[in-house]
């Protein structure tokens, strides 16, 4: 995923987990159990998680939901989604990616009639500054649908 204990300002990566009240693997399944354990007997939670500075630990996303473009941008769609729905031209978002592409696209429902593509964008660009999110995040092409799903 790209993600490391070296990653600043904060280390990132996926959440392990081992106490001594742990399970000791899924029954009947030894494939899984391998799959979900560490060599020194961490669990694999399945999350992506950050470090802060004062030692608490926030989950990001689940692994599963983490997705990459053909030029190596990472990304949580769900995450996205969450930071753009705060535009003030937007009601719903879906961002989308292709492990083939270079670039997002998203469908949006927009606040207004009024509301166009290039308004869309410059508020989606503006929120990705103002959030410190990569621009490649912000969709490449945006369109505007009329209907909620």
């Amino acid at each position: 995923l790209g993600f490391t204990r070296g990653d600043r300002p904060h280390p990132r990566g996926e959440i392990a987990v081992r106490s001594a009240v742990m399970f000791s693997g899924y029954h009947n399944d030894p494939a899984k159990t391998t799959a979900s354990m560490t060599p020194d007997g961490y669990f694999r939670t399945g999350d992506v998680g950050v470090l802060l500075e004062d030692g608490r630990v926030a989950v990001l996303e689940r692994v599963s939901s983490i997705r990459c473009t053909k030029d190596g941008l990472v990304y949580c769609p769900g995450r996205l989604e969450l930071e753009f729905e705060e535009s003030e031209t937007v009601v719903q978002i879906f961002v989308h990616g292709s492990p083939d592409r270079t670039s997002l696209v998203a469908l949006v429902v927009p606040v207004s009639a009024a509301v166009t593509e290039a308004s869309v964008r410059a508020s989606l660009a503006r929120i990705a500054q103002e959030r410190e999110i990569d621009g490649r995040s912000v969709p490449a092409r945006v369109q505007v649908v009329r209907e909620s799903w």
